[in-house]
């Protein structure tokens, strides 16, 4: 294999891609790599802000586009990826990273409006997104699906059993998708990052030490690592990586043991 073969396995270039809840964060990071690598790429968010960070990515030179767009509304869902079928070109790569964390208490205080709320972002989003790019990538016989799930949904989170509770449902959700669709040309994964610096990761500043006190490295992991590894899981490099759930967390699960205060 030559030079060209190892880097044309890495390149995006043709790809139209959709990253769901990048208005910041790691969504926003997750575009700039993408698109650095070749895809065009189209950012949503339910936040009008949505605009200013593609515009902010263009300014770096960047091919992105930017739509306003709650994922818990099916209709809306299946509205903005026909209008980006129409304007810019079938998406090939769907990044279900919109999501939403509240700390509403425990399972036995939790607000049922605020447990739907969490579930109809999390999970049900990422099935309506799935459910409209899906049909394209099959007939196209190739496609990438990656959910950005959280280490959570392989240990749970005390006081957080809404978000916990979808996140693994995302990683259901994802391992079925990669049994149906492989076939097809289509591979499914979940990265399942651990703490994460970036805006709003968390407003608690003892929950933060909490889980600094359990990360190995006694830091939290950054936007690019996880925006590497989705770039990766997207490109041809990857055509034989089907149905993981990839931790990005330094080794945090061999320590994690749980949030809960201790007890005495």
């Amino acid at each position: 294999m030559n030079m060209d073969s190892f880097t044309d396995a890495f390149s995006l270039q043709g790809r139209v891609a959709l990253v769901t809840g990048a208005a910041g964060g790691l969504g926003l990071e997750t575009a700039r790599w993408l698109s650095a690598h070749g895809a065009v790429v189209v950012i949503s968010d339910v936040r009008s802000e949505v605009a200013a960070a593609a515009q902010q990515l263009r300014g770096e030179g960047l091919d992105v586009h930017s739509r306003v767009l709650d994922v818990a509304n099916a209709d809306a869902v299946f509205a903005t990826v026909e209008s980006v079928r129409a304007e810019i070109g079938s998406i090939d790569i769907l990044v279900n990273n919109a999501g939403l964390k509240h700390n509403h208490g425990t399972a036995a205080k939790m607000e049922p409006s605020a447990w739907d709320r969490e579930i109809a972002i999390n999970l049900s989003g990422a099935f309506y997104c799935a459910r409209a790019t899906l049909p394209g990538m099959i007939e196209r016989s190739w496609g990438r699906i990656i959910g950005v799930s959280s280490f959570v949904a392989l240990s749970g989170l005390h006081g957080a059993p809404g978000y916990a509770a979808s996140k693994s449902g995302l990683n259901g959700l994802t391992r079925t998708i990669a049994l149906e669709a492989y076939r097809y040309g289509v591979t499914a994964n979940v990265v399942c990052p651990g703490p994460i610096a970036v805006p709003g990761a968390s407003s608690d500043p003892k929950i933060a030490e909490r889980f600094l006190s359990r990360l190995p490295g006694g830091k939290f992991g950054e936007a690019q690592d996880v925006a590497a590894a989705i770039t990766y899981l997207a490109s041809d490099a990857a055509k034989f990586v089907n149905g993981i759930e990839l931790p990005i967390d330094a080794g945090a699960r061999l320590f994690y043991t749980g949030n809960a205060p201790k007890r005495g």
